[in-house]
Formats: structure tokens, sequence, C-alpha cells
């Protein structure tokens, strides 16, 4: 980003234009969607739910309200998930509605969670449920944006008016974690030294969770109170998960719907629920409802009932048993009862929200490291809270105004990332700025002691790694002496079958970590109405490909496929059905590691067009999924046209050519 902040006032106007870009973006895609198809074409995408009754309705932690809704019929495949933001409506929405968050999701039932009661019309008609977008993130960016001030050393750092400080290094703790390696315990020590910011740059399969949670481990032993987090739930949960097997003080704040199961013993919501305080709010809470219900029995003294009567004149009129401004006496008491029984749930209801925050502010108190995404360090919960150290991980998947969410509320940062794989993801194309982050910006800036480039990596076999390592890492990157020449031929049952036939034989031999298959007869082609593309002779070889390596005794599990487009994807997932092989786009594979993965190019045309495969960060992720083996399919008349996709074919000493 060559964009230079010249004032804070510039950085803030900046950012939240894009912002506002981006916003608008993500409603007009599902806005659009809504108004250009009928619903149930959107069901059929996965996106909508159509003709669906609330079957029930309750309550849940905090007071929030919880809608279950279902269908005479089993629910179809979806996109919506549990933690997805929905709106519901009574049949085309608008997009006013309040969105609820899917806190539940079965074959015959879906719930949906409230912040404040649910629409009237949920109880009488026909529901539509609709996949929408996430403001409420839109807006804590936009928050956190306008917290900096000129003063503050965070707004210096990011108008770059100065350098990081430091400070005299001081003596090292034993590493928590034994298994580290020198480059990880020096990264460590630089974090633990550092006075204001530090990078920890991680490619692929080197360890930087692992050495992000050995620095907050021994950063918490010194007595900091730290906010860990990431931009997504699954990257928050790994580091929990890590934390909590080492015995470390730890709670997880979000929407217990997003969360993994596994760690639901550390979430806030299981924490208090053995709160004195808290069950005390629970019993209340439950008094709250029968003083409702008590209500159905009275009337409610609105402008037409009470004759524009207020509380105290009705309440008045009760206690001499008199009727007033042409109201019976009977009609009087009614309305005084309905007061009586909402001040006692008003009073309780009070009493309720200060036990229940009391629990909660007991609670995160108490923990050496509270973890939540990037978004949800800005939620009502945490907004009175600060810490001396937040950490980033996945640094380089976060807009930067979505970093500034944990980073406003700390004043020391650590972030850990690497540029050299995929960006944040960003709709809007006038916002595309917002795909170079904070963590590549500082890292082009800032001097080498102010990060630390982790270069021994414990997943793939070296032969697969060399490409990524020169291209990208400068050829800084080293393969482990326990995965430098591992091969699928040590996983266990491996085995050869005799009957395999050319050219299979050598696709799936072992001595052949990095093999390339080039489709010759592949042609690209596109649905109508689609931006994706697919290529049909591709997936067949690639398909033929899957079954010799399950006829090796092979375990689904350990296979992924990965192409960068969705429709290939779709084509391919069509075709094994339920073999329990995952197949994804790169995206989807972030993140990810399998033993053996198979990777369709799907680009195959005259003119040499690549599209966006000519983000290489798609093709170093792509590559440095795969631990033992890793099979590439592509077009070479097409993909030699590129200068780096040239130079990938010919570093791989495996060429297959299969033109039938």
């Amino acid at each position: 980003m060559a964009v230079q902040f010249d004032t804070l006032k510039h950085y803030q106007r900046y950012f939240k234009r894009l912002i506002e870009l981006e916003r608008q973006e993500e409603i007009n895609f599902h806005l659009n969607e809504i108004e250009s198809i009928s619903g149930f074409s959107r069901e059929r995408k996965g996106r909508a739910l159509m003709a669906l009754s609330a079957r029930e309705f309750g309550r849940g932690l905090g007071g929030i309200f919880i809608v279950r809704l279902s269908r005479d019929d089993e629910l179809p495949d979806l996109e919506i998930g549990v933690g997805d933001l929905v709106i519901l409506s009574k049949g085309k929405p608008s997009g006013n509605e309040a969105q609820a968050v899917v806190t539940e999701k079965s074959k015959y039932m879906i719930a949906v969670a409230y912040n404040n009661p649910p629409p009237d019309f949920l109880r009488k008609q026909k529901i539509r449920l609709d996949l929408f977008a996430n403001d409420i993130t839109f807006k804590r960016m936009d928050n956190a944006l306008f917290k900096l001030n000129e003063n503050q050393a965070l707004a210096q750092l990011l108008l770059s008016k100065r350098e990081p400080q430091l400070i005299a290094e001081s003596n090292s703790s034993e590493p928590i974690q034994t298994e580290l390696n020198d480059i990880q315990k020096k990264a460590v020590r630089s974090i633990c030294n550092a006075s204001e910011c530090y990078l920890v740059h991680g490619p692929p399969g080197t360890g930087k969770t692992t050495t992000l949670v050995e620095a907050i481990m021994q950063l918490a032993r010194k007595g900091n109170r730290i906010l860990a987090t990431a931009d997504s739930n699954t990257a928050v949960d790994n580091i929990v998960e890590k934390l909590v097997s080492h015995k470390c003080s730890v709670i997880r704040i979000g929407n217990p719907a997003r969360m993994n199961k596994e760690i639901s013993s550390v979430t806030l919501e299981a924490q208090v629920q053995n709160d004195g305080d808290f069950q005390q709010a629970a019993a209340m809470r439950d008094i709250i409802s029968e003083l409702k219900s008590e209500q159905n029995h009275t009337i409610k003294p609105t402008g037409r009932s009470s004759r524009g009567m207020n509380y105290d004149e009705i309440l008045l009129y009760s206690s001499r048993g008199s009727g007033g401004r042409g109201l019976p006496v009977h009609k009087i008491h009614k309305m005084a009862e309905w007061i009586r029984l909402q001040q006692q749930i008003d009073a309780l209801f009070s009493e309720a929200r200060r036990l229940e925050n009391k629990s909660i502010h007991r609670k995160i108190s108490e923990a050496d490291v509270v973890c939540t995404t990037n978004s949800g360090s800005g939620s009502d919960i945490l907004t009175n809270y600060t810490f001396d150290i937040a950490t980033i991980d996945e640094a380089t998947q976060s807009m930067e105004p979505s970093c500034l969410i944990p980073m406003t509320k700390a004043s020391k940062w650590i972030l850990a990332g690497d540029h050299r794989q995929l960006p944040p993801t960003v709709l809007s194309r006038e916002a595309k700025d917002l795909n170079h982050t904070l963590f590549e910006r500082w890292i082009n800036i800032l001097s080498d002691r102010n990060h630390t480039l982790l270069n021994l990596q414990y997943r793939m076999n070296q032969s697969i790694m060399v490409f990524s390592s020169k291209e990208f890492y400068d050829s800084r990157l080293k393969a482990s002496p326990m995965v430098k020449n591992h091969h699928i031929g040590q996983l266990t049952g491996f085995e050869i079958p005799k009957d395999i036939e050319p050219p299979y034989d050598a696709i799936i031999a072992p001595e052949n970590p990095l093999c390339f298959i080039n489709v010759a007869n592949g042609k690209e082609n596109q649905l109508d109405g689609s931006y994706s593309y697919y290529n049909k002779k591709e997936a067949e070889i690639l398909i033929s490909t899957i079954h010799s390596l399950m006829n090796c005794r092979l375990f689904p599990a350990d296979i992924g496929i990965i192409s960068p487009y969705e429709q290939q994807v779709n084509n391919i997932r069509s075709q094994l059905h339920d073999s329990g092989i995952e197949v994804k786009t790169v995206d989807g594979f972030q993140g990810r590691e399998k033993e053996i993965v198979l990777i369709s190019l799907v680009r195959a045309n005259k003119n040499g067009n690549l599209g966006f495969l000519t983000d290489y960060r798609r093709l170093n992720v792509a590559i440095t999924r795969g631990r033992r083996k890793v099979i590439i399919l592509g077009h070479i008349p097409t993909l030699k046209t590129d200068p780096i996709y040239n130079k990938l074919i010919y570093s791989i000493k495996s060429h297959i050519t299969i033109s039938e």
C-alpha cells in the first residue's frame, strides 16, 4: 500500500471510507440476491429457508431470546451455519429486519438468538430466514478507528512517525513447551523483551501459533494481563486449546454457538454457570417469567386503554377504589395490577443484570488470558477492560481496522502471520486496499529487530517445500529432519497394487513427493451466469488419480483436493459423493494440511489467461497444504505464459502428460 498518512485524521478518514464501502458491498450482495431471485431459488443456493414455523421461544445467557424454527419436512443442505447472522421475515425481506444469530441446527430444526424480544409476527405466520451481513463488526472497526488520538504510541506507530521503542533484554525464562526450536525460542525472547510491538512471520508449518502461545504463557507468568485474538473463531479456538493444555488461566469470550465444543469448559458461559451471583440472577429471571405470565391476566395501560392517565394517576384511582375518565373501577384495578407487576419486573431485571455483570466481571478478572475474535474484543462485555498486551494471530487475514479493535485496548502489540499467504477476504473492488494488512505494512517498514522469520518447517517433504521457499521466502525455509524425507509409503497400510497401470504408477510412487500432470486435452468452461470456471477433463483425471491412491489402502481423511475455482470444487465434489475426502477452494484450506493434496488449476485456453491464478499467494497456500505428496493438475501451454507458473512447472522433477 503506497498511501502515506500525514495526520491521524487522514488515517481515520481513509479507513472509514474503506470500511463503509466493504460494509455496503456485503449488504448489497445479500440484498441483490434477495431482490433478484425467489426465496426458493435462494434456498436452493443454501442461503435461505422458506415456510418455517416458530415452535419454541426461550431465553439464554444474559437474557438473550432464543427462537426454534422448523417445518414439516427435513431441512435442506445449507450454507447457513451455527454462528451466522440471519434475518427473519414474513415474506421478502427489506434488509431492515432485526438480525439474529444461528445457535443450533439439525436436520429438522434451526434455532436463532435475538438480543431483544423477537418480532411478534414470528408467533403467527410462516417465516422466511435469510443469511445476511454482519453490521456489528463494521461498527466496531469504526469505533476502534476513532478511539485513536495523536498522543498515543499506537497512533504514532500506525502513522510511521517513529520506530517502536526497545528495552534492554531481560533474562529469558525456561520454555514451557519443551519442543521449541532455537528460532522459536529467539522469537519468544524478542516478544517478551519488546516494549511496544513485535511481529512473528510464520511461513507454512513453522509453528507460528505454537510460538505465539509460548510467548503468551511467559508474559502471563510475569503478571501481564493479555488479550489474545484472531480474525476467525477457529484460529482463536486453536490458541485456547494450546493454552488450556498447559493449564494456563484462560477464558474464551464470544457466542458459544461459534466455538469448538472441545473448549466449552473455559467459555464465559460455562464459567459463570456455577457462580453464586449468576445462579441468583437466573432465579430472578424465572420469577420475572412468572410475573409476566400474571400480566397476561391484567390490562396494559396504553394511550387508548388508560384514556391518557399516567401510571401514578392509575395507581391513585385504584387505591381510592374509584373509576376515572370514564373507565370503570375494575379496569382501573387491572391496569394498576399490571403496573405493580411491571415495577417488580423492572426491579428484578435491574438486580439480575447487576448480579450477572458482577459474576462476569469476576470471571474475566480472574483469567490471565482473555481469548476472543478481533470483533469480539469490541463487544459490550469487554467495554471497560484494558490489557497490558494484545496478541493477534493470523494477523495477515485481518483487515487493518479489524486489528485496531483489540489493539486499542492494550499498550503492547504482538502480531503473528504470513503476508505470503492469503490476505483478508474483501468483497468490494473499491475497498481492495483492505487486502494490504497492518502486518504487511509494518514488516516492510520496521527494522529487522522488530520481527522474526520462523524458518524451520515441520510439515512438508523437502521437495514440496523448495519452490515456495525460493519464490516466497528468499530460500530461507528449512525442512525439519523429521519431515525432510517423509513420504506416503510410510503411512499405515500403504501398499501399491500389482495391477496398477501407467501413468498412475508413476503418479502415486512414494519417491515422487511432487508431481505435475499436464492435462493436454483439458479445456476451461463456465456455466451460464457464473464467473467461476471448471475443467471437465482435469476433473476426470483427478478422480482417476484418487481411485489409484485409494487402491493403495490410503485413508480418505489423509487426502485433500484443492481448486482455486468454486465451480471445479462443486464438479469434483459431486463425483466423489460421500467419499470422506475433503474438496475445497484454496481459501477453505488456509491453515489446514493433509498427507496428500491434489490441486486442480483449471485454466486452459489459447490466450494464456490465468485470471486470479496470478494471485501467487493462492499458489503458495495450495502447494504448502500437502505433507507427503502434492499432485498438481494443469495445462502447460496456458500456464507457461506466466513466469511464476513456468518456474513451478520446470522445478518439478516428475512430469506426466495425459492426452486421452
